[in-house]
Protein backbone atom coordinates (compact mmCIF):
# COMPACT_ATOMS: atom_id res chain seq x y z
CA UNK A 1 0.00 0.00 0.00
CA UNK A 2 1.17 3.53 -0.75
CA UNK A 3 0.14 6.38 1.76
CA UNK A 4 -0.69 9.72 0.31
CA UNK A 5 -1.43 12.94 2.65
CA UNK A 6 -3.62 15.73 1.75
CA UNK A 7 -5.43 18.26 2.89
CA UNK A 8 -9.22 17.30 3.21
CA UNK A 9 -11.54 18.86 0.53
CA UNK A 10 -15.06 20.60 1.44
CA UNK A 11 -17.77 20.45 -1.17
CA UNK A 12 -21.21 21.63 -1.37
CA UNK A 13 -21.66 17.98 -2.98
CA UNK A 14 -21.64 14.57 -1.93
CA UNK A 15 -17.95 13.49 -2.46
CA UNK A 16 -17.26 9.16 -3.83
CA UNK A 17 -13.50 8.16 -4.40
CA UNK A 18 -13.57 6.37 -7.31
CA UNK A 19 -10.16 4.21 -7.62
CA UNK A 20 -8.78 2.70 -10.63
CA UNK A 21 -6.26 0.21 -11.73
CA UNK A 22 -3.13 1.76 -13.15
CA UNK A 23 -2.12 0.75 -16.79
CA UNK A 24 -0.17 -2.49 -17.03
CA UNK A 25 4.01 -2.46 -18.85
CA UNK A 26 5.15 1.12 -18.90
CA UNK A 27 6.47 2.87 -21.84
CA UNK A 28 10.23 2.93 -22.08
CA UNK A 29 11.04 6.75 -22.00
CA UNK A 30 14.56 8.41 -23.16
CA UNK A 31 16.59 5.66 -25.00
CA UNK A 32 20.43 6.18 -25.26
CA UNK A 33 21.78 5.56 -29.00
CA UNK A 34 25.36 5.41 -30.09
CA UNK A 35 26.69 8.40 -29.25
CA UNK A 36 28.43 10.58 -31.80
CA UNK A 37 32.30 10.46 -32.56
CA UNK A 38 32.84 14.09 -31.39
CA UNK A 39 31.90 16.07 -28.54
CA UNK A 40 29.89 19.13 -30.24
CA UNK A 41 27.73 22.14 -29.89
CA UNK A 42 26.31 24.63 -32.22
CA UNK A 43 26.33 22.75 -34.78
CA UNK A 44 24.33 22.85 -38.22
CA UNK A 45 21.99 20.01 -38.83
CA UNK A 46 19.67 18.12 -41.75
CA UNK A 47 18.16 14.94 -42.56
CA UNK A 48 18.34 13.33 -45.97
CA UNK A 49 17.34 9.47 -47.12
CA UNK A 50 16.38 8.74 -43.34
CA UNK A 51 20.18 9.47 -42.28
CA UNK A 52 21.22 12.68 -39.99
CA UNK A 53 23.91 14.92 -40.64
CA UNK A 54 25.29 16.88 -38.15
CA UNK A 55 28.03 19.92 -38.96
CA UNK A 56 30.98 21.65 -37.53
CA UNK A 57 30.16 22.83 -34.13
CA UNK A 58 32.55 23.09 -31.34
CA UNK A 59 34.39 21.01 -28.91
CA UNK A 60 34.75 23.00 -25.88
CA UNK A 61 38.74 23.84 -27.29
CA UNK A 62 38.41 23.86 -30.77
CA UNK A 63 36.27 24.52 -33.64
CA UNK A 64 35.14 20.83 -35.00
CA UNK A 65 36.00 20.68 -38.99
CA UNK A 66 34.21 16.85 -39.55
CA UNK A 67 31.03 16.07 -40.88
CA UNK A 68 28.90 13.21 -38.84
CA UNK A 69 26.26 10.89 -40.64
CA UNK A 70 24.19 9.14 -37.94
CA UNK A 71 22.15 5.88 -39.72
CA UNK A 72 19.07 5.43 -37.39
CA UNK A 73 18.40 2.24 -38.30
CA UNK A 74 21.48 1.09 -37.70
CA UNK A 75 22.20 3.48 -34.61
CA UNK A 76 26.01 3.68 -35.98
CA UNK A 77 27.44 7.41 -36.79
CA UNK A 78 30.16 7.42 -39.73
CA UNK A 79 32.65 10.89 -40.24
CA UNK A 80 33.12 12.93 -43.47
CA UNK A 81 36.36 15.03 -42.45
CA UNK A 82 35.42 17.35 -45.46
CA UNK A 83 34.01 20.72 -43.04
CA UNK A 84 34.84 24.66 -42.27
CA UNK A 85 35.67 24.85 -38.63
CA UNK A 86 33.05 26.94 -37.53
CA UNK A 87 30.13 27.09 -34.48
CA UNK A 88 27.01 28.53 -33.86
CA UNK A 89 25.64 28.19 -37.30
CA UNK A 90 22.13 27.40 -38.41
CA UNK A 91 21.07 25.13 -41.40
CA UNK A 92 18.04 23.59 -43.45
CA UNK A 93 17.77 21.04 -46.16
CA UNK A 94 16.25 21.57 -49.28
CA UNK A 95 16.27 20.41 -52.92
CA UNK A 96 18.41 17.44 -51.40
CA UNK A 97 21.39 19.85 -49.70
CA UNK A 98 22.28 21.29 -46.10
CA UNK A 99 22.16 25.17 -46.42
CA UNK A 100 23.78 26.92 -43.76
CA UNK A 101 24.35 30.44 -42.22
CA UNK A 102 26.35 32.16 -39.78
CA UNK A 103 28.50 31.03 -37.59
CA UNK A 104 31.87 31.73 -35.34
CA UNK A 105 35.71 30.86 -36.65
CA UNK A 106 38.26 31.50 -33.97
CA UNK A 107 36.17 33.41 -31.70
CA UNK A 108 35.31 36.13 -34.14
CA UNK A 109 31.73 36.65 -36.12
CA UNK A 110 32.97 35.22 -39.88
CA UNK A 111 31.87 37.86 -42.16
CA UNK A 112 29.52 36.26 -44.42
CA UNK A 113 29.24 32.03 -43.77
CA UNK A 114 26.97 30.90 -46.51
CA UNK A 115 27.46 27.42 -47.76
CA UNK A 116 25.46 24.29 -49.28
CA UNK A 117 26.48 21.17 -48.55
CA UNK A 118 25.38 17.97 -50.69
CA UNK A 119 25.33 14.88 -49.34
CA UNK A 120 24.91 13.18 -52.98
CA UNK A 121 28.45 14.31 -54.09
CA UNK A 122 30.11 15.65 -50.81
CA UNK A 123 30.80 18.49 -52.44
CA UNK A 124 30.57 21.56 -49.85
CA UNK A 125 30.05 25.02 -51.96
CA UNK A 126 30.32 28.52 -52.15
CA UNK A 127 27.52 28.98 -54.17
CA UNK A 128 25.35 31.40 -52.30
CA UNK A 129 25.62 34.72 -53.08
CA UNK A 130 26.67 37.58 -50.32
CA UNK A 131 23.51 38.24 -47.87
CA UNK A 132 21.92 42.15 -49.12
CA UNK A 133 24.11 44.64 -48.49
CA UNK A 134 21.22 46.74 -46.81
CA UNK A 135 21.15 44.02 -44.21
CA UNK A 136 22.91 43.21 -40.98
CA UNK A 137 25.99 41.59 -42.93
CA UNK A 138 27.89 40.17 -40.12
CA UNK A 139 25.75 37.89 -38.28
CA UNK A 140 25.72 34.60 -35.76
CA UNK A 141 23.01 32.91 -34.38
CA UNK A 142 20.32 32.78 -37.43
CA UNK A 143 17.54 31.04 -37.19
CA UNK A 144 16.29 29.41 -40.66
CA UNK A 145 13.17 27.56 -42.15
CA UNK A 146 12.24 26.39 -45.30
CA UNK A 147 8.66 27.42 -47.03
CA UNK A 148 7.89 26.92 -50.55
CA UNK A 149 10.85 28.00 -53.09
CA UNK A 150 12.78 29.88 -50.23
CA UNK A 151 14.81 30.02 -47.27
CA UNK A 152 13.99 32.01 -44.43
CA UNK A 153 16.74 33.34 -42.13
CA UNK A 154 15.42 35.32 -38.99
CA UNK A 155 17.36 37.69 -36.64
CA UNK A 156 21.31 36.72 -35.72
CA UNK A 157 23.34 39.19 -33.68
CA UNK A 158 26.03 41.73 -34.81
CA UNK A 159 29.95 41.83 -34.09
CA UNK A 160 29.22 43.70 -31.12
CA UNK A 161 26.54 41.30 -29.66
CA UNK A 162 23.54 43.75 -30.52
CA UNK A 163 20.36 41.65 -31.37
CA UNK A 164 19.27 42.23 -35.35
CA UNK A 165 15.62 42.17 -36.39
CA UNK A 166 16.16 41.41 -40.33
CA UNK A 167 14.43 38.96 -41.65
CA UNK A 168 15.86 37.56 -45.06
CA UNK A 169 14.43 35.10 -47.97
CA UNK A 170 16.86 33.28 -50.15
CA UNK A 171 16.05 31.23 -53.31
CA UNK A 172 18.18 28.44 -53.79
CA UNK A 173 16.83 28.01 -57.77
CA UNK A 174 17.62 31.60 -58.16
CA UNK A 175 20.61 32.34 -56.23
CA UNK A 176 18.66 35.68 -54.92
CA UNK A 177 18.06 37.15 -51.75
CA UNK A 178 14.89 39.52 -50.78
CA UNK A 179 14.39 41.08 -47.68
CA UNK A 180 10.79 41.28 -45.67
CA UNK A 181 8.94 42.45 -42.77
CA UNK A 182 11.32 42.92 -39.32
CA UNK A 183 10.90 41.03 -36.22
CA UNK A 184 9.25 43.40 -33.69
CA UNK A 185 11.93 45.05 -32.01
CA UNK A 186 10.30 44.80 -28.37
CA UNK A 187 9.83 40.90 -28.77
CA UNK A 188 13.70 40.35 -29.89
CA UNK A 189 15.40 37.52 -28.30
CA UNK A 190 18.85 35.59 -28.96
CA UNK A 191 18.60 31.97 -29.33
CA UNK A 192 14.66 31.25 -29.99
CA UNK A 193 13.17 28.28 -30.95
CA UNK A 194 11.39 28.24 -34.24
CA UNK A 195 8.82 25.81 -35.39
CA UNK A 196 6.56 26.10 -38.50
CA UNK A 197 3.10 25.11 -38.91
CA UNK A 198 1.58 25.83 -42.67
CA UNK A 199 2.55 29.14 -43.59
CA UNK A 200 3.68 30.67 -40.43
CA UNK A 201 6.81 30.89 -38.41
CA UNK A 202 6.41 30.63 -34.76
CA UNK A 203 9.50 32.26 -32.44
CA UNK A 204 9.09 30.80 -28.70
CA UNK A 205 11.18 31.44 -25.84
CA UNK A 206 15.21 33.40 -26.07
CA UNK A 207 16.73 35.51 -24.21
CA UNK A 208 16.83 39.49 -23.75
CA UNK A 209 18.96 41.68 -21.67
CA UNK A 210 16.57 40.19 -18.02
CA UNK A 211 16.92 36.73 -19.09
CA UNK A 212 15.44 34.23 -20.67
CA UNK A 213 11.94 34.92 -21.71
CA UNK A 214 8.66 32.57 -22.81
CA UNK A 215 7.54 35.05 -25.28
CA UNK A 216 6.12 33.62 -28.35
CA UNK A 217 5.90 35.52 -31.59
CA UNK A 218 4.26 34.24 -35.25
CA UNK A 219 5.42 35.58 -38.77
CA UNK A 220 2.66 34.52 -41.43
CA UNK A 221 4.91 34.19 -45.08
CA UNK A 222 1.99 34.30 -46.66
CA UNK A 223 1.30 38.03 -46.15
CA UNK A 224 4.87 38.90 -44.39
CA UNK A 225 2.84 39.93 -41.47
CA UNK A 226 3.93 39.17 -37.20
CA UNK A 227 1.63 38.92 -34.68
CA UNK A 228 2.49 39.18 -31.20
CA UNK A 229 -1.04 39.45 -29.46
CA UNK A 230 -2.88 36.25 -27.55
CA UNK A 231 0.52 34.31 -28.51
CA UNK A 232 0.25 32.56 -24.92
CA UNK A 233 4.06 31.88 -23.74
CA UNK A 234 5.87 28.86 -23.03
CA UNK A 235 6.24 26.61 -20.20
CA UNK A 236 9.38 27.17 -18.75
CA UNK A 237 11.14 30.22 -19.97
CA UNK A 238 14.56 29.04 -21.75
CA UNK A 239 17.42 30.15 -24.17
CA UNK A 240 17.83 27.52 -27.42
CA UNK A 241 20.24 26.20 -29.18
CA UNK A 242 21.63 28.47 -32.06
CA UNK A 243 19.17 27.97 -35.03
CA UNK A 244 16.84 25.70 -33.14
CA UNK A 245 13.98 24.35 -35.10
CA UNK A 246 11.88 22.13 -33.21
CA UNK A 247 10.21 18.99 -33.50
CA UNK A 248 7.07 19.16 -35.23
CA UNK A 249 4.67 16.23 -34.95
CA UNK A 250 0.84 17.05 -36.07
CA UNK A 251 1.46 20.47 -35.64
CA UNK A 252 2.37 20.61 -31.97
CA UNK A 253 5.92 21.36 -31.66
CA UNK A 254 8.07 19.84 -29.15
CA UNK A 255 10.78 22.34 -26.77
CA UNK A 256 13.62 20.30 -25.42
CA UNK A 257 16.40 21.28 -23.29
CA UNK A 258 17.87 25.18 -23.79
CA UNK A 259 19.39 26.94 -20.57
CA UNK A 260 17.68 28.10 -17.86
CA UNK A 261 17.85 31.25 -16.04
CA UNK A 262 21.00 34.06 -16.54
CA UNK A 263 23.45 31.33 -15.03
CA UNK A 264 23.20 29.14 -18.65
CA UNK A 265 21.62 26.17 -16.86
CA UNK A 266 21.25 23.54 -19.53
CA UNK A 267 17.77 22.06 -18.93
CA UNK A 268 15.89 18.72 -19.08
CA UNK A 269 12.24 20.38 -19.81
CA UNK A 270 10.49 18.85 -22.31
CA UNK A 271 7.45 20.85 -23.08
CA UNK A 272 4.86 21.46 -26.23
CA UNK A 273 3.70 24.06 -27.36
CA UNK A 274 0.18 24.12 -29.39
CA UNK A 275 -0.18 26.65 -31.71
CA UNK A 276 -3.47 26.33 -32.73
CA UNK A 277 -4.80 26.31 -28.93
CA UNK A 278 -1.78 28.70 -28.16
CA UNK A 279 -0.93 26.47 -25.17
CA UNK A 280 2.22 25.01 -23.62
CA UNK A 281 2.45 22.39 -21.39
CA UNK A 282 5.30 20.04 -20.28
CA UNK A 283 5.15 16.32 -20.97
CA UNK A 284 6.30 13.67 -18.05
CA UNK A 285 9.21 12.16 -20.09
CA UNK A 286 11.75 15.00 -19.20
CA UNK A 287 15.70 14.59 -20.25
CA UNK A 288 17.93 11.96 -19.05
CA UNK A 289 20.11 15.04 -17.68
CA UNK A 290 19.92 18.53 -18.87
CA UNK A 291 21.80 19.79 -21.75
CA UNK A 292 21.67 22.91 -24.06
CA UNK A 293 23.52 23.87 -27.58
CA UNK A 294 22.32 20.37 -28.76
CA UNK A 295 21.22 19.41 -32.21
CA UNK A 296 17.53 17.85 -32.52
CA UNK A 297 16.27 15.71 -35.58
CA UNK A 298 12.81 14.08 -35.97
CA UNK A 299 12.04 10.40 -37.76
CA UNK A 300 8.67 8.70 -38.75
CA UNK A 301 5.39 9.25 -40.30
CA UNK A 302 1.89 9.80 -38.94
CA UNK A 303 1.31 6.18 -39.62
CA UNK A 304 4.39 4.79 -38.16
CA UNK A 305 4.39 7.46 -35.49
CA UNK A 306 7.70 9.75 -34.93
CA UNK A 307 10.62 9.39 -32.79
CA UNK A 308 12.77 12.65 -31.54
CA UNK A 309 16.57 12.47 -31.55
CA UNK A 310 18.72 14.86 -29.15
CA UNK A 311 22.69 14.89 -30.45
CA UNK A 312 25.73 16.17 -28.09
CA UNK A 313 25.11 19.87 -26.55
CA UNK A 314 26.53 21.17 -23.43
CA UNK A 315 25.76 19.35 -20.21
CA UNK A 316 25.43 20.56 -16.26
CA UNK A 317 29.09 19.77 -16.12
CA UNK A 318 29.72 22.80 -18.66
CA UNK A 319 31.62 19.95 -20.34
CA UNK A 320 30.38 19.50 -24.57
CA UNK A 321 28.61 15.90 -24.59
CA UNK A 322 28.53 13.53 -27.95
CA UNK A 323 25.81 11.66 -25.94
CA UNK A 324 22.38 10.79 -28.09
CA UNK A 325 18.88 10.30 -26.65
CA UNK A 326 15.83 9.11 -28.90
CA UNK A 327 12.46 9.52 -27.74
CA UNK A 328 9.20 7.94 -29.16
CA UNK A 329 6.36 10.79 -29.34
CA UNK A 330 4.11 9.29 -31.22
CA UNK A 331 2.41 5.91 -31.90
CA UNK A 332 1.38 6.29 -35.13
CA UNK A 333 -2.09 7.56 -33.88
CA UNK A 334 -1.46 10.84 -32.91
CA UNK A 335 -0.99 9.62 -29.50
CA UNK A 336 1.69 10.18 -26.72
CA UNK A 337 2.95 6.43 -26.06
CA UNK A 338 2.58 6.63 -22.70
CA UNK A 339 -0.44 8.11 -22.50
CA UNK A 340 -1.87 5.48 -24.90
CA UNK A 341 -4.78 2.92 -23.22
CA UNK A 342 -3.90 -0.18 -21.88
CA UNK A 343 -4.62 -3.05 -24.28
CA UNK A 344 -7.91 -4.57 -24.19
CA UNK A 345 -9.39 -1.50 -23.44
CA UNK A 346 -13.46 -0.96 -25.12
CA UNK A 347 -14.91 1.55 -24.07
CA UNK A 348 -17.26 1.52 -26.46
CA UNK A 349 -18.46 -1.94 -25.83
CA UNK A 350 -17.98 -3.38 -28.74
CA UNK A 351 -15.57 -6.09 -28.00
CA UNK A 352 -12.87 -4.79 -29.58
CA UNK A 353 -9.81 -3.13 -28.37
CA UNK A 354 -10.14 0.92 -28.79
CA UNK A 355 -6.54 0.44 -29.58
CA UNK A 356 -7.23 -1.38 -32.63
CA UNK A 357 -9.63 0.82 -34.44
CA UNK A 358 -8.19 4.33 -34.56
CA UNK A 359 -10.13 5.61 -37.17
CA UNK A 360 -12.91 5.09 -34.92
CA UNK A 361 -12.16 6.07 -31.25
CA UNK A 362 -8.97 6.91 -29.75
CA UNK A 363 -8.34 6.51 -25.90
CA UNK A 364 -5.80 8.38 -24.07
CA UNK A 365 -5.04 7.60 -20.19
CA UNK A 366 -5.61 10.97 -18.29
CA UNK A 367 -2.69 13.67 -16.91
CA UNK A 368 -4.15 12.81 -13.33
CA UNK A 369 -6.60 10.04 -12.04
CA UNK A 370 -5.49 7.30 -13.71
CA UNK A 371 -8.57 7.54 -16.01
CA UNK A 372 -9.25 6.77 -19.37
CA UNK A 373 -10.84 9.50 -21.63
CA UNK A 374 -11.68 8.70 -25.39
CA UNK A 375 -13.06 10.01 -28.83
CA UNK A 376 -15.33 8.09 -30.59
CA UNK A 377 -16.36 9.38 -34.13
CA UNK A 378 -17.81 6.39 -35.26
CA UNK A 379 -20.86 7.43 -36.96
CA UNK A 380 -18.72 10.19 -39.12
CA UNK A 381 -15.57 8.00 -40.06
CA UNK A 382 -17.15 6.98 -43.43
CA UNK A 383 -17.86 10.94 -43.98
CA UNK A 384 -14.16 12.01 -44.35
CA UNK A 385 -13.85 13.08 -40.51
CA UNK A 386 -11.11 11.71 -38.37
CA UNK A 387 -9.48 12.00 -35.60
CA UNK A 388 -5.82 13.61 -35.84
CA UNK A 389 -4.90 13.16 -32.44
CA UNK A 390 -5.36 13.12 -28.63
CA UNK A 391 -3.69 14.47 -25.68
CA UNK A 392 -4.08 14.87 -21.97
CA UNK A 393 -2.55 17.78 -19.92
CA UNK A 394 -2.73 19.13 -16.33
CA UNK A 395 -5.87 21.63 -16.23
CA UNK A 396 -2.74 23.70 -14.53
CA UNK A 397 -1.13 24.79 -18.44
CA UNK A 398 -4.41 26.82 -18.69
CA UNK A 399 -4.37 29.50 -15.49
CA UNK A 400 -7.25 30.94 -13.55
CA UNK A 401 -9.38 26.90 -14.32
CA UNK A 402 -12.83 28.49 -12.85
CA UNK A 403 -13.05 24.66 -11.34
CA UNK A 404 -11.60 21.38 -10.37
CA UNK A 405 -10.60 19.29 -12.95
CA UNK A 406 -9.86 15.88 -10.97
CA UNK A 407 -8.57 14.35 -14.38
CA UNK A 408 -6.93 17.06 -16.00
CA UNK A 409 -7.75 18.10 -19.35
CA UNK A 410 -7.79 16.45 -22.61
CA UNK A 411 -7.18 18.24 -26.31
CA UNK A 412 -7.89 16.82 -29.12
CA UNK A 413 -7.83 17.67 -32.86
CA UNK A 414 -10.34 16.20 -35.61
CA UNK A 415 -9.95 16.84 -39.42
CA UNK A 416 -13.22 17.64 -41.21
CA UNK A 417 -13.95 16.53 -44.75
CA UNK A 418 -15.16 20.56 -45.72
CA UNK A 419 -14.24 24.01 -44.38
CA UNK A 420 -16.53 25.01 -41.02
CA UNK A 421 -17.91 21.43 -41.02
CA UNK A 422 -20.15 20.50 -37.76
CA UNK A 423 -19.67 17.36 -36.13
CA UNK A 424 -20.92 15.53 -32.27
CA UNK A 425 -18.26 13.60 -31.14
CA UNK A 426 -19.40 10.90 -28.18
CA UNK A 427 -17.16 11.34 -25.72
CA UNK A 428 -16.40 8.24 -23.50
CA UNK A 429 -14.53 7.52 -20.10
CA UNK A 430 -14.34 4.76 -18.10
CA UNK A 431 -15.62 6.07 -14.60
CA UNK A 432 -18.63 7.49 -13.51
CA UNK A 433 -19.30 11.14 -13.60
CA UNK A 434 -21.10 13.35 -11.25
CA UNK A 435 -24.73 13.47 -12.23
CA UNK A 436 -24.99 17.41 -12.95
CA UNK A 437 -21.23 17.39 -13.90
CA UNK A 438 -20.32 20.19 -15.97
CA UNK A 439 -17.61 20.19 -18.90
CA UNK A 440 -15.13 23.22 -19.51
CA UNK A 441 -13.71 24.48 -22.49
CA UNK A 442 -10.88 27.49 -23.25
CA UNK A 443 -10.38 29.33 -25.94
CA UNK A 444 -7.74 32.21 -26.13
CA UNK A 445 -10.57 34.98 -26.88
CA UNK A 446 -12.70 33.84 -23.96
CA UNK A 447 -10.92 32.15 -21.85
CA UNK A 448 -12.86 29.35 -19.74
CA UNK A 449 -16.27 29.16 -20.57
CA UNK A 450 -18.86 26.18 -19.61
CA UNK A 451 -19.51 24.17 -22.66
CA UNK A 452 -22.58 22.12 -21.04
CA UNK A 453 -25.45 23.34 -23.22
CA UNK A 454 -23.57 21.94 -25.79
CA UNK A 455 -22.91 18.38 -24.50
CA UNK A 456 -25.75 15.81 -24.03
CA UNK A 457 -25.47 13.04 -21.29
CA UNK A 458 -26.20 9.49 -22.39
CA UNK A 459 -25.17 8.27 -19.51
CA UNK A 460 -22.59 8.77 -16.61
CA UNK A 461 -19.69 7.24 -18.60
CA UNK A 462 -21.04 8.57 -22.45
CA UNK A 463 -21.27 12.11 -23.24
CA UNK A 464 -22.38 13.65 -27.17
CA UNK A 465 -20.76 16.71 -28.02
CA UNK A 466 -21.18 19.61 -30.57
CA UNK A 467 -18.11 20.83 -32.60
CA UNK A 468 -18.29 23.27 -35.48
CA UNK A 469 -15.18 24.06 -37.40
CA UNK A 470 -14.65 27.61 -36.71
CA UNK A 471 -17.34 27.87 -34.39
CA UNK A 472 -18.89 26.38 -31.12
CA UNK A 473 -16.35 24.09 -29.50
CA UNK A 474 -13.38 24.58 -31.86
CA UNK A 475 -10.91 26.75 -29.88
CA UNK A 476 -8.52 28.77 -32.47
CA UNK A 477 -12.01 30.27 -33.80
CA UNK A 478 -10.56 29.55 -37.49
CA UNK A 479 -12.76 27.97 -40.24
CA UNK A 480 -9.62 25.52 -41.23
CA UNK A 481 -11.03 21.79 -41.49
CA UNK A 482 -9.30 21.12 -38.11
CA UNK A 483 -11.62 20.96 -34.77
CA UNK A 484 -9.10 21.52 -31.92
CA UNK A 485 -10.46 21.40 -28.33
CA UNK A 486 -9.18 21.35 -24.88
CA UNK A 487 -12.13 19.85 -22.67
CA UNK A 488 -12.39 18.34 -18.82
CA UNK A 489 -15.19 17.38 -16.41
CA UNK A 490 -15.10 19.55 -13.43
CA UNK A 491 -16.25 19.49 -9.78
CA UNK A 492 -16.16 22.90 -7.53
CA UNK A 493 -12.98 24.29 -6.36
CA UNK A 494 -12.98 22.86 -2.39
CA UNK A 495 -12.21 24.90 0.44
CA UNK A 496 -8.84 23.68 2.54
CA UNK A 497 -9.77 22.35 6.12
CA UNK A 498 -7.57 19.81 7.89
CA UNK A 499 -5.24 17.00 6.55
CA UNK A 500 -6.12 13.72 6.27
CA UNK A 501 -4.86 10.58 4.89
CA UNK A 502 -5.76 9.01 1.88
CA UNK A 503 -4.69 4.75 1.46
CA UNK A 504 -3.87 4.28 -2.04
CA UNK A 505 -3.53 0.74 -3.23
CA UNK A 506 -0.13 -0.25 -4.94
CA UNK A 507 -2.00 -0.75 -8.08
CA UNK A 508 -3.58 2.39 -8.98
CA UNK A 509 -4.62 5.89 -7.66
CA UNK A 510 -7.67 7.37 -6.53
CA UNK A 511 -9.42 10.85 -7.24
CA UNK A 512 -12.03 11.89 -5.49
CA UNK A 513 -15.42 12.79 -8.29
CA UNK A 514 -18.72 14.02 -7.36
CA UNK A 515 -22.16 14.11 -7.55
CA UNK A 516 -23.76 18.03 -7.20
CA UNK A 517 -26.14 17.87 -4.72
Amino acid sequence: MRFFSAKKMIYPVIALVVCLMAASGAWAAWTARAPMNVARDGSASGTFSGKFYVYGGYDGTNLVNSLEIYDPAANTWSTVNQATGVRDITGTETNGKLYMFGGHFNGLLIDHFEKSYDPATGILSDEIPRLPLTAQANCVTYTTTIWGQEIFVFGGADNNGNLVQSVLAYNPALKTWREATVIPAEYLTGGPAMGLAGSTVYLMGGQNSSGPVGNVVAYNIRTDTWYTLNMGTIKIPRRFPTGHIVPNVRDRFFLIGGNQGMAAFPSQAVAIYDPAVRLSWEISESLPEGVSGNTTFLAGSDSEGYVIYVAGGINLEQLRTNKVWSLKVDNGRGILPWQQAPDGTDLNGNDTDDNLEPDRIKVVKTFTGNALFGVDLNEYKDQGFKIESIQALPSSAISSAPRTFPVGLVTFKIKTPTIGAQVVATLRLNYDTPANNIWYKWSYFTGWYDYSAYVTKVNSRTFRVLLIDGGWGDADGVADGVITDPIGPSIPTPIVEDELTVILPDSGGCFINAIFG
